[in-house]
């Protein structure tokens, strides 16, 4: 997951502690009053999901640090694949006041699929400098499903959330490596699967493992983290990863 801000010279993506620097070298330089204004953070997804943590984590410590008072605002952009949200960090003025939470997977994906109807999005002009994260996602399911080890899944048509094009591409894999058939539904973000799956609405989703750990802790039982797609364990994580379990 990264961070985009819609610079002074171009759109660049950063960590928030690379923003802070950016911000810091900037003013010192050429500008001691700024920010004239509040700045957002544009979030793609519904809160309670992983963006939505990585930007409310970001948004005190980029405030703490600016060097004229100002409020750091997270926005919660959802619909569209993404698009609405990318389109607002894409296309705003280039002062620094708007910023937004990305995955570069579901950017890179988006243009090239969509390349006709997103003529606003030059992805030639997106600097990819560093992660804000770098968290393994984990393959969870709704207890509804009787679903215990991939093997479970095996042959059947499984119901998966779909919340952008890069996390769609990560669910297929992972479906047709355990040889399920996935049916997509799409959903505002891993906050709105995990609800749909704690209803039986939803049978499966891919979410990172600090999302993952959390909802398995607080979901009464209702959904179950199956494998880590990753190579390693997460410490003091109790989910296998998928080579583990022969996926």
């Amino acid at each position: 997951m990264r961070i985009i801000m819609r610079n002074w010279v171009t759109s660049t993506v950063v960590s928030a502690v690379a923003l802070l620097m950016a911000i810091g070298i900037y003013v010192g330089e050429a500008r001691a009053e700024w920010p004239e204004r509040d700045i957002s953070i544009i979030v793609p997804m519904r809160p309670g999901g992983g963006f939505d943590l990585i930007a409310r984590i970001a948004a005190p410590f980029i405030k703490k640090h600016l060097p004229k008072r100002a409020n750091v605002i997270v926005e919660n952009m959802p619909g569209a694949g993404q698009k609405i949200a990318l389109k607002k960090v894409v296309t705003a003025t280039a002062a620094g006041y708007t910023i937004g939470v990305f995955d570069p997977e579901d950017v890179g994906a988006i243009y090239v699929a969509e390349m006709e109807q997103v003529k606003w999005l030059d992805i030639r002009k997106l600097t990819w400098l560093c992660r804000a994260s770098a968290m393994p996602e984990v393959l969870t399911v709704g207890s509804h499903t009787g679903f215990k080890k991939p093997g479970d899944m095996k042959g059947k048509k499984v119901r998966v959330a779909g919340y952008g094009a890069g996390d769609m591409f990560r669910t297929y894999k992972m479906m047709r490596g355990v040889g399920a058939e996935p049916y997509f539904g799409l959903f505002g973000g891993s906050g709105e699967a995990a609800l749909a799956a704690m209803r039986g609405d939803l049978d499966a989703f891919i979410v990172n493992w600090a999302v993952a750990k959390r909802l398995a802790e607080t979901g009464g039982g209702k959904l179950m983290p199956m494998f880590l797609y990753w190579h390693e364990r997460v410490p003091g994580l109790d989910v296998p990863t998928a080579k583990e379990l022969g996926v």
